[in-house]
Formats: C-alpha cells, structure tokens, sequence
C-alpha cells in the first residue's frame, strides 16, 4: 500500500540561506494490519454501535489502547462509512482497504477483509465509492486504526 506523505526539503548550502519546501510524496506503508487473524467472534452476538468515522479515527489516535479494547467486539463493535482510498491484499493474503471520512482525506483507517464472505462483500465495491462498515477493532493498539471488518454494505 502507499500513502501520500509529505517530506520536507531543506536546501542548506549555496541557497544563501535556509529554504524549506514541502512536496508531496508516494511511498510504501508497512503495516502491523497485516498480520491480524480473524477474531473468532460471532458477529450476531456483538453490539456495532454507529460511529462517525472522523470521531472514530480521532478517539483511536487519543488512545489507541483505550479504542482497541472499547471497540473490540466484546460485546462492541463499529458501524461507519467513509470513502474507499485503496483495495488491497496483505502479507497474510486477506484482503484490506484504507477508508478516509469523507471531506477528510487526510485520515484513514485500514479495514481488512477477515473472511470468505467480507472479501465477496468488499470485492462489489472500487475504489472511491462510499461504503457502510461492520467491523471490530483488530487487537493491534497502534497510532494507525485498524479494523477487522465483518461486512462492507453501500452507505445510505
């Protein structure tokens, strides 16, 4: 997966002076998603509790911890929908996409696909469309959200 990152630019001799340029760049993005198993959970046995993804990312970058353990399916989940940045595989061979709040596409959260069923429910959809997730943290407390996803629907 790649992300667009900015890097700074410093041109420190000959410039007569310090001169500081910001240009966005694409580079590779090493997950910890991509070694999460599937949680073993019954999904018609936890609580998905509608979310604004925004509010969602922001309370996971507080305290990734804290959101790891609150969202983690026992007995609640997530339920939010945001806008498909990038479709995927991870080393573990499941599929995983970046989904960013819509209007804000700065932030994003990876959504791996934990099972035959979500990757059929991931695979309807392309990259930009809008969807509706059904997911519970991923056990894996990081500055980046991850969400093992139990079902992708259109948002409404």
């Amino acid at each position: 997966m790649r992300r667009v990152l900015p890097v700074l630019l410093a041109c420190l001799f000959g410039c007569g002076g310090t001169t500081v340029v910001t240009v966005p760049v694409q580079v590779p993005v090493e997950s910890k998603a991509t070694e999460t198993k599937p949680t073993g959970l019954d999904p018609d046995k936890v609580e998905f509790r509608k979310i604004d993804l925004g509010k969602f990312i922001e309370e996971w970058e507080a305290n990734p911890s804290a959101a790891n353990d609150k969202y983690n399916g026992k007995p609640v989940g997530v339920e939010t929908s945001g806008k498909i940045a990038t479709i995927g595989v991870n080393k573990g061979g499941r599929p995983i996409c970046t989904i960013h709040p819509l209007g804000d596409e700065k932030r994003i959260a990876y959504v791996v696909a934990i099972s035959d069923e979500t990757r059929a429910s991931l695979n309807q959809f392309k990259i930009g469309d809008v969807v509706k997730v059904k997911a519970c943290s991923a056990g894996v407390a990081t500055s980046d959200t991850f969400l093992d996803a139990y079902r992708f629907m259109p948002a409404e």
